[in-house]
């Protein structure tokens, strides 16, 4: 406070607090957020994605990870079954790309004549192949005396999706319930 101006005092600044300082550099892209749960991965070179579980080298690029999500299976399948309206404009933008390639690309293999890939990938497992994978799992469980809640930690299903990517695992309340009947009527 002036001592000349005892009357009139000056005004208090009022204080902005941490959420409304600005801070320095370039603005976190969401990118990031869709790639990994890692804090500041745009400061380190190396990340893990959190839909494929797959170890991406990018040193602070963004562009190698938008590629990278672009051709990962697990964040394609995870952002088709959104709304449109949700995806980030990047991805429509590859996405119409890629329509357009494939478009382009389908032609010209008919016009060679080569063989289809489905001839090359795995076939469908049966019903009756699902439920025995599902059993035999479920006997896993309760031979080895693991929790329930084991069945649903994600690198488990990975394993399985990388091995048949149309398997579904049961959740702990079928390894309870159903499963549980079943296996015990087999034995």
């Amino acid at each position: 406070m002036n001592k000349d101006n005892l009357h009139h005092p000056e005004p208090e600044q009022p204080d902005i607090g941490p959420a409304l300082k600005k801070h320095a550099g370039r603005h976190t892209s969401s990118l990031w957020e869709l790639f990994t749960e890692d804090v500041d991965p745009q400061r380190q070179t190396c990340s893990t994605c959190c839909n494929c579980y797959q170890s991406v080298f990018y040193h602070k690029k963004s562009v190698q990870v938008k590629d990278h999500l672009i051709k990962c299976l697990m964040f394609t399948k995870y952002m088709m079954e959104m709304d449109e309206d949700s995806h980030p404009l990047w991805f429509n933008e590859a996405l119409s790309d890629k329509k357009l390639k494939s478009r382009q690309s389908s032609s010209s293999v008919q016009s060679l004549s080569q063989a289809s890939m489905k001839q090359f990938c795995l076939p469908r497992l049966k019903q009756s192949e699902l439920k025995q994978i599902k059993d035999s799992l479920a006997m896993n469980f309760y031979i080895t005396g693991t929790s329930f809640q084991q069945v649903e930690e994600k690198h488990l299903l990975f394993t399985f999706k990388v091995a048949r990517p149309d398997v579904e695992l049961p959740n702990h309340k079928i390894l309870a319930g159903p499963a549980l009947e079943r296996c015990y009527e087999k034995v």
